[in-house]
C-alpha cells in the first residue's frame, strides 16, 4: 500500500509563477526603486509601475486571493473616502485652473500613481511571506551603503552638479527605511533593525541633507512616543498635524498683523505674500485656484517668486478651503489607521513613517512632484506588505504519533 504522506503535493505552475511575479515585482520595488534612485532621477517613474504591474498580475494568476473582495472591503474606510473626495475634488478645480493642459496631464499621473497602487496593496497576499518582506530591508541596506560611498568618494566639483540626484535618493531612502525597518521588527530581528536605522543615519549625514536631517529627527521622536504610547501618539500626531492643514491660513496672516513689515529678502516674505493672496482671493478662498496653479503660477510671473513652496499653500491656493479640510480629514484618519494597524509592532514605524513624510511636505520642498507622489505610493505598497507580514518565527511542533 502506498503511504499517502509520501506523495508529493500537487503543485500549479500558474500558481508559482504567479508568485515569483509578485516576487519580482517587491523586488523591482525594494530594491530596485532605493538604489536606482542614486544613478537616475527618472528611473522611478519606470520601476514603480513595473513592479505595482508585476505584484497585479501575479495575483491575478493565483487564484482564490480575493483580491476584488479586498479592494471592495477598502472602499468605506476613512482613508479611502478621504482620498476618493479629495482626487475627485482636485478634478473639479480642473474646470476653473488656468492651466487646463499642463494640470490635466498631472492629474492623470497622480490618479493613476494612485489607482495602481491600490490595486498592487489590495492584491498582496493576506500573509506576506518573510522572503518577501527580507527584500524591503535589503533593499534599503544597499542604498544606504551606496549612498554614503557616493557621498564620499564623489569629487567636491561634482556635489553642485549633482547634489539635487543624491539629495532626492537621500529624502526617498528615509521615507522608505521605516517600512523596512518594520519588516525586521515584527520578526523581532532587533540587531538587524538598529544596523540598519545606523546605516541609513550614516548616509544622511555623509549627505548632510538638513531636510532629510530634520525629517528624521521628527520621525525618530514619533518614533519614541508611539514605542512608550501608540495610542496617544497616533491621536495627538493626527490631530497636530490636521490642523496645520485646516488652519495654516492663520500664521500669514498673524505675521502680517504682528510681525515685521514686508522685506523681500526676509525669512518672512514668504508669508507676507500668502497674506495678501487671502485677503485678495474673495471666492477662490474657498474653491481655490484649480490644480498646478501653485507651481506654474510662480514660473509664468502670475505669483512672485517668493511665494511659499509648502504643500500648506499649495493645498490651499489650489483646491482652497474644500480641499484644506479634505486634507485634514485624511490625515487625521491615516493616523487613526495606523494606529490600528495589524501587528502592533509595526504601528509604531507607521507612525514614525508618516510623520517622516509630512515633514518633507510641510517643509517647503516641492511635494507636488510626481517623483514624491510616487515615492510615498512605493512606500504604501510597502506598508501594506509589512502589515501582511507573517509573524510567526518559529516552526510549531509536530504532533506526536
Amino acid at each position: 500500500m502506498i503511504n499517502k504522506r509520501s506523495q508529493p503535493t500537487h503543485l500549479d505552475p500558474a500558481v508559482d509563477a504567479g508568485n515569483l511575479l509578485i516576487r519580482l515585482g517587491m523586488a523591482v520595488l525594494a530594491i530596485g526603486v532605493p538604489c536606482g534612485a542614486i544613478g537616475s532621477r527618472r528611473l522611478i517613474f519606470i520601476l514603480m509601475p513595473v513592479g505595482a504591474v508585476l505584484i497585479v498580475l501575479g495575483a491575478m494568476m493565483t487564484p482564490g486571493e480575493g483580491s476584488l473582495r479586498r479592494i471592495a472591503e477598502a472602499m468605506p474606510t476613512p482613508v479611502s473616502l478621504a482620498m476618493i473626495f479629495l482626487i475627485g475634488w482636485a478634478g473639479l478645480s480642473l474646470v476653473w485652473t488656468p492651466f487646463f493642459g499642463p494640470a490635466s496631464e498631472r492629474f492623470l499621473k497622480i490618479g493613476g500613481t494612485i489607482l495602481l497602487t491600490a490595486l498592487a496593496s489590495a492584491c498582496l497576499s493576506p500573509h506576506t511571506k518573510v522572503s518577501n518582506l527580507n527584500l524591503f530591508p535589503i533593499g534599503a541596506g544597499l542604498a544606504a551603503i551606496a549612498i554614503f560611498i557616493v557621498a564620499l568618494t564623489q569629487p567636491p566639483e561634482m556635489v553642485d552638479l549633482d547634489a539635487s540626484k543624491l539629495e532626492r535618493a537621500t529624502i526617498g531612502l528615509i521615507i522608505i527605511v521605516w517600512p523596512a525597518l518594520g519588516a525586521l521588527a515584527i520578526r523581532q530581528r532587533w540587531a538587524a533593525t538598529g544596523g540598519l536605522a545606523v546605516a541609513v543615519a550614516f548616509a544622511v549625514i555623509a549627505v548632510w541633507t538638513p531636510l532629510a536631517l530634520v525629517a528624521m529627527t521628527f520621525a525618530t521622536a514619533a518614533f519614541a512616543a508611539a514605542l512608550y504610547e501608540p495610542k496617544r501618539a497616533a491621536l495627538w500626531l493626527g490631530w497636530i498635524f490636521a490642523a496645520l492643514f485646516a488652519l495654516a491660513p492663520i500664521f500669514p496672516l498673524i505675521i502680517s498683523l504682528l510681525g515685521p513689515s514686508y522685506d523681500p529678502d526676509s525669512l518672512f516674505a514668504p508669508l507676507h505674500v500668502w497674506s495678501q493672496i487671502i485677503q485678495a482671493d474673495g471666492i477662490r478662498l474657498f474653491t481655490g485656484h484649480g490644480l498646478d496653479t501653485a507651481t506654474r503660477g510662480v514660473i509664468s510671473g502670475m505669483l512672485p517668486a517668493n511665494t511659499p513652496h509648502s504643500i500648506l499653500f499649495e493645498i490651499w491656493y489650489e483646491l482652497g478651503i474644500i480641499g484644506a479640510l479634505v486634507t485634514a480629514w485624511l490625515v487625521r484618519a491615516a493616523f487613526n489607521a495606523a494606529e490600528r494597524f495589524t501587528h502592533p509592532g509595526a504601528a509604531t514605524f507607521v507612525i514614525a513613517g508618516l510623520t517622516c513624510d509630512l515633514s518633507i511636505a510641510i517643509s517647503g520642498l516641492s511635494t507636488a512632484q510626481l517623483w514624491f507622489v510616487t515615492t510615498l505610493a512605493m512606500t504604501a505598497i510597502a506598508f501594506t506588505a509589512v502589515g501582511k507580514g507573517q509573524y510567526r518565527v518559529t516552526r510549531p511542533r509536530l504532533p506526536n504519533r
